[in-house]
């Protein structure tokens, strides 16, 4: 695999999901699994990848004190022990690659969508918010990402925690999830990372765009425009990764 062109995806990808409180996990994980790699490594590098952007996140926003540590830390121990049970559940490639594909799907329609087509009034109550986290904790250890990208709408529509601290909350929980789940992933592939010169190129990059969006303003970069360019990649990532899991 030629890693420069995914490198420069990478560094983008952490610069824009960063800026907002995301890892980038669903992002990394499609272009990887357009890839020729085996997909048994395909979660173990997107996992690194997260959590090098995640710890990033949680250290600006623990300096500019937009961290509610109690909130975060109970939503991520509630998810963490099924993310590692997710990260050791043994797929069939197939299953895997359709399981990725339709929760890619899934993901994309959360970034593509207009805020005024979304719910808008919709209060999830407080006890879901608890009921949901292992779940998703779950989810996500299975396909090797951090489950971010479906939390975030649980909480934006909840009286859970000040809306401010969001971000940072999802950084936690992404953390939490990611570093259980790579546990998992890795001891499932029998104890041998899949670390190489060109994983740590990409982790390089997505370093370096995580502290790229940690420190610029995501004012200029037209947020809403940029979210939904990335939700149409991911969608049509999601339709050849589903048609792979058919075998076509």
């Amino acid at each position: 695999m030629i890693y420069l062109f995914p490198g420069l995806l990478f560094f983008a990808i952490a610069t824009l999901y960063t800026a907002v409180g995301f890892g980038g996990g669903s992002s990394y994980i499609a272009i990887l699994a357009l890839s020729d790699l085996p997909y048994q490594k395909i979660p173990i590098i997107a996992l690194a990848c997260n959590i090098s952007a995640v710890t990033i996140n949680i250290f600006f926003r623990q300096t500019g004190q937009l961290i509610d540590w109690p909130k975060a830390l109970t939503l991520a121990a509630l998810a963490i022990p099924f993310g590692f049970i997710g990260g050791l559940t043994p797929l069939r490639e197939a299953v895997f690659y359709l399981l990725l594909g339709l929760l890619l799907f899934a993901s994309s329609w959360t970034l593509i969508l207009p805020s005024s087509l979304r719910i808008q009034y919709i209060q999830i109550p407080r006890w879901l918010v608890y009921a949901v986290s292992p779940l998703l904790g779950l989810t996500a250890g299975l396909v090797g990402i951090g489950g971010g990208i479906f939390l975030a709408p649980v909480l934006y529509h909840s009286d859970y925690q000040n809306k401010q601290t969001v971000p940072a909350t999802l950084s936690i929980y992404i953390l939490g999830n990611s570093l259980f789940g790579l546990v998992g992933q890795i001891s499932k592939a029998g104890g041998h990372p899949a670390v190489d010169y060109g994983t740590g190129l990409l982790l390089v990059a997505v370093l370096l765009g995580a502290l790229t969006g940690n420190q610029i303003s995501i004012q200029w970069l037209q947020p809403g425009r940029l979210r939904r360019m990335t939700g149409i990649v991911i969608l049509l990532a999601s339709i050849r990764i589903l048609f792979k899991s058919a075998g076509i």
